[in-house]
């Protein structure tokens, strides 16, 4: 299994409640120097907001309850995006709007967000 397909597996199962914050935080301790140096954009923006929500939470600027529903939301821009052929032209059928309003914001949160993750890996 690809490391973004394990990353968002974690997220995805805490957000719905079948794991434990603990759990998705060890995950994330094991794998912390893999997706420090991993190169794949999407691993970096989907821990990148990982990483910006647990830090949110652990300011108790959320709750749990908000950290779920924050990682809920953050998911869905990583879903897998279907294609429907239409008079031989290729449609996405995820807003594409809204996905680039998401990698907008979350930009600015990649570098915040190795910053930290290289922090943790040396440490």
């Amino acid at each position: 299994m690809e490391l973004f397909d394990e990353l968002r597996a974690a997220a995805a199962s805490f957000a719905a409640g079948t794991t434990t914050l603990e759990r998705l935080q060890d995950w994330l301790a094991e794998h912390t120097r893999e997706i420090a140096w991993t190169g794949d954009q999407r691993v970096e923006r989907l821990s990148a907001e990982v990483f910006l929500s647990l830090a949110e939470y652990e300011y108790s600027h959320r709750s749990e309850s908000q950290l779920r529903g924050q990682l809920r939301e953050a998911l869905r821009a990583f879903e897998p995006v279907a294609r429907v052929t239409v008079s031989e032209q290729h449609y996405a059928t995820a807003s594409t709007s809204a996905a680039a309003d998401y990698r907008h914001s979350l930009h600015t949160w990649v570098g915040r967000a190795q910053g930290e993750a290289r922090k943790y890996a040396t440490a």
